[in-house]
């Protein structure tokens, strides 16, 4: 494990609502919430407008919502990691002034997150995997799902070290479906269907790189619109 020259930086921050949030919206406003301060700096507006990896992903927020609404007038908090040190410092130094007309941002904390040997990763927040069909159970194998899983996080990892990893690698012992129906969001009006899903990770060193990755930039797609979270069991 050594050899990963790379740190996640986690920021937790504190948001007090301005108006009831459903659970299937939230992605939508906490992405608001985020892209509202990159794009006051021109060298995060780059990122944000670009369509490249964007190395940051969130969570949502908690405690979970009762009967599915957030409310209004209550406090709660979300995580957002990222790989980027300046991204994580400028998040830290801008979001717990922010306001947008759902949240008011309160305090920021930050803390860095170092690679040791993981168990297994799950995710907090909806994998999601799009096909020409929408929802990717409707036209591709489950095969083909893990498969293409893997393929990114390897292309992700090029992206952000250089370094290039031979497929022919065991990512995980074992993957596991949470949910027995597809799990709905809307982002920008639009219903997406995800999953949760579970990954027991191999203890190859490849599978390990790749697995902190997911840590720090997410899992499959859209990270930066908050899904593909996932949180880590050490061994």
């Amino acid at each position: 494990m050594e050899s990963i020259e790379m740190d996640v930086y986690e920021i937790k921050i504190k948001l007090y609502l301005l108006k009831d949030i459903k659970i299937e919206e939230t992605q939508t406003y906490l992405a608001y919430f985020i892209d509202s301060v990159m794009v006051k700096d021109n060298m995060f507006l780059g990122i944000h407008e670009t369509n490249q990896y964007k190395f940051y992903t969130f969570d949502s927020l908690y405690p979970l919502a009762k009967n599915g609404v957030y409310q209004k007038d209550n406090s709660y908090m979300f995580r957002i990691r990222t790989l980027d040190y300046q991204l994580a410092q400028y998040l830290y130094d801008t979001l717990a002034k922010n306001r947008t007309k759902e949240f008011q941002g309160l305090t920021a904390e930050v803390k860095i997150i170092k690679p040791k040997l993981i168990k297994k990763i799950y995710t907090l927040t909806p994998v999601i995997l799009k096909t020409e069909q929408g929802y990717w159970k409707n036209s591709i194998k489950t095969e083909d799902f893990e498969k293409r899983l893997k393929t990114n996080l390897i292309k992700k990892y090029k992206d952000i070290t250089g370094e290039e990893i031979n497929e022919d690698f065991q990512l995980y012992y074992q993957i596991n479906f949470k949910n027995k129906v597809p799990v709905s969001r809307k982002y920008k009006g639009i219903k997406l269907l995800g999953d949760m899903i579970e990954l027991e990770i191999a203890e190859n060193d490849n599978a390990q790189k790749l697995a902190f990755l997911a840590i720090g930039s997410g899992l499959l797609e859209m990270n930066a619109r908050g899904f593909g979270f996932v949180n880590y069991i050490y061994y």
